[in-house]
């Protein structure tokens, strides 16, 4: 029982496992699949090149032997017998598009009429190859005509008497060599072309302009914007093995798409057959997956069967946590009540009952993070029952007990009485979850709170009354913060008695009642208001200033705005009455620290106003 508890709470860790598994089976089938489509591709690759390579290599023997044996004709002539040679390089019209012989020198002696060449011998160096080794050779970059025709040129010495009297050139069309190209070219997605030991392209294939003709000026600059993948192999080293003439073997990616390609040297020149196409697609059939990718499968099956198991035993579980519901569900119909559940590990909060028609909304569960946004659903002042809830869970205590106010529509606040105990795990002790009773107190609290405002709220006005003003503002004067004030207004209404005498004690407790008004409209947060008998009212207000200027421009504002509210006229029948105040103002702590001498001075600063003409105010030891 114990295992199988231990793989409830460790199911996402199976889960996990079952993925990476899962991930790395996967990952190394791709590789081996990849792997094998590469090597396959290579190897056709290079069946292929290697065929045309020696289909090439014979097409050129055979031309170069018979440029060979057309020289040797024109060495047992007289080679200043212009019209001679020429007849021999008329016969031989058939092996090469045009002839062209030479001076030891490198220039043009004679040659095919309708073919002037534009290259010079004697800049390269190929002259002392031809006239000094005495060996034949192909020109390492196309010549061009005066057209702009492209050609291969095969040049050979022409010997007479044992030296080299002349050379003799054979022209080859590149457009010839492209279609050499083409019929050898049986790739679908791929092409055929001639490039320089510099990979500068000399002829290619039908398709050999769309693959690379428009990418770049030669196969080098192209390859440098290919990902290679064959191994360490970097563009430096393609350079390196084609200037060495050997065969090179690429695998790389172009625009995402594999490719192959082969470089194949052509014997007796410095030319390179260049041979490229995609890598070949892949048949299930003609595979057999590796050891490595087997086990890593098995694997991944084990898992997901376990991860299948642990469905099963959810799905069991739901329907048990199912019927409990509606247990709970029943059980707060009856008494108008929600009941919630918190589970500690994961962390989920479930509520039975009507949740809707409570707190207007729809949701029932909550889970992770979301648990914690109910608390933005309580009353800013009573937040701090989230630490009592918090301090409950690492306490002993058996039950928590709390009132609170929640949010029951947009603005408008409901109060709560909640009421829960703890479930503990009987192995480990640790908090499993919290099971409480949520129901409104709403009517229960409202008289509670109606006695106490009547014990603390003077009856006719509805400010605080003497004794609780009192209360209130000794609190207040305990540890009063740095650059923070308490400043302490006594108001008394001027020819009050004359409005009862003259008016009546209705209109007069109309008089009291408006000037509760005017100062709690005065002061409508940070201060106390409250009335200490008859016409005679105080004010306690909290300030922070951080220089004197600002306190006293705050005090005189507030004065004057109590004055100009109190005066007023009172009428009744042909009677009228005006009344005035006249205010006494004492400050905290700068002069006093307790209750009984602040009221003292601002009594003083009143009875100075009274003596002054009254309908005016006075600071304690400050001319106004």
């Amino acid at each position: 029982m114990k295992s199988v508890m231990k793989w409830y709470r460790n199911r996402y860790v199976v889960l996990v496992l079952a993925l990476f598994v899962t991930l790395l089976g996967i990952y190394h089938f791709s590789k081996e699949i990849s792997g094998i489509v590469a090597e396959r591709s290579a190897a056709d690759m290079y069946n292929n090149t290697s065929i045309f390579t020696m289909y090439f290599n014979d097409f050129m023997e055979e031309h170069i032997s018979r440029l060979e044996e057309t020289a040797s004709l024109l060495g047992e002539t007289v080679l200043a017998d212009e019209e001679a040679a020429k007849k021999i390089l008329k016969e031989k019209q058939r092996d090469f598009t045009a002839y062209a012989i030479l001076y030891p020198t490198g220039e043009k002696a004679y040659g095919s009429d309708d073919v002037s060449l534009n290259f010079n011998l004697v800049k390269s160096e190929y002259l002392d190859t031809l006239v000094k080794d005495k060996k034949t050779l192909v020109y390492g970059n196309s010549v061009q005509d005066d057209d702009k025709i492209k050609y291969m040129a095969v040049c050979t010495p022409v010997i007479y008497n044992g030296e080299a009297r002349a050379v003799l050139t054979g022209l080859i069309r590149m457009n010839t060599l492209s279609e050499v190209l083409q019929r050898w070219e049986v790739a679908q997605d791929g092409c055929a072309f001639f490039m320089t030991l510099r990979g500068n392209y000399l002829a290619g294939s039908e398709r050999f302009e769309d693959l690379l003709g428009k990418e770049a000026g030669d196969f080098m600059t192209y390859i440098v914007n290919c990902r290679i993948k064959s191994g360490n192999f970097k563009e430096d080293d393609i350079y390196k093995a084609v200037q060495q003439k050997k065969d090179v073997m690429i695998q790389y990616d172009y625009e995402g798409e594999g490719y192959v390609a082969c470089l194949s040297p052509v014997t007796g020149t410095d030319w390179f057959i260049g041979y490229m196409d995609k890598e070949k697609e892949f048949h299930l059939s003609t595979y057999s997956l590796g050891k490595k990718t087997l086990v890593f499968l098995w694997l991944a099956v084990i898992l997901w069967v376990l991860v299948l198991v642990y469905t099963v035993c959810l799905i069991w579980h739901y329907g048990k946590e199912k019927e409990q519901m509606e247990r709970y569900e029943t059980i707060s119909k009856l008494d108008k009540s929600i009941l919630l559940e918190m589970q500690f590990s994961p962390k989920k909060l479930c509520f039975f009952g009507d949740v809707k028609e409570m707190f207007h909304v729809n949701t029932n569960i909550l889970r992770g993070e979301e648990v914690y946004e109910i608390y933005n659903k309580v009353h800013p002042e009573d937040v701090s029952v989230r630490k009592r809830l918090h301090q409950f869970f690492e306490d002993t205590a058996e039950v928590f007990s709390a009132e609170v106010r929640i949010e029951t529509e947009k603005g408008k606040y409901g109060w709560f009485r909640i009421t829960g105990t703890l479930i503990k795990d009987s192995h480990t002790g640790l908090n499993q979850k919290f099971i409480a009773k949520l129901e409104s107190a709403d009517e229960e609290i409202a008289d509670e709170k109606n006695l106490m405002e009547r014990a603390e709220n003077d009856l006719l006005t509805g400010v605080l009354n003497k004794k609780t003003m009192e209360e209130r503002v000794v609190e207040s004067l305990k540890n009063i913060p740095s650059s923070s004030y308490r400043i302490f207004f006594m108001v008394d209404l001027d020819n009050f008695k004359n409005v009862n005498d003259k008016l009546g004690h209705i209109m007069g407790d109309k008089a009291i009642v408006d000037t509760a008004t005017r100062l709690s409209e005065i002061f409508r947060r940070d201060a106390y208001v409250g009335r200490l008998g008859g016409d005679e009212f105080a004010v306690c207000a909290s300030y922070v200033a951080f220089d004197e200027e600002s306190l006293y421009k705050f005090i005189t504002k507030k004065a004057e705005k109590i004055c100009e509210a109190n005066r007023r006229t009172y009428v009744n029948g042909d009677m009228a009455v005006d009344i005035s105040s006249s205010v006494g103002i004492a400050i905290a702590p700068d002069m006093a620290a307790d209750f009984e001498t602040l009221y003292k001075k601002a009594d003083s600063a009143l009875y100075q106003s009274k003596n002054g003409g009254k309908n005016c105010y006075h600071i304690f030891g400050r001319d106004v």
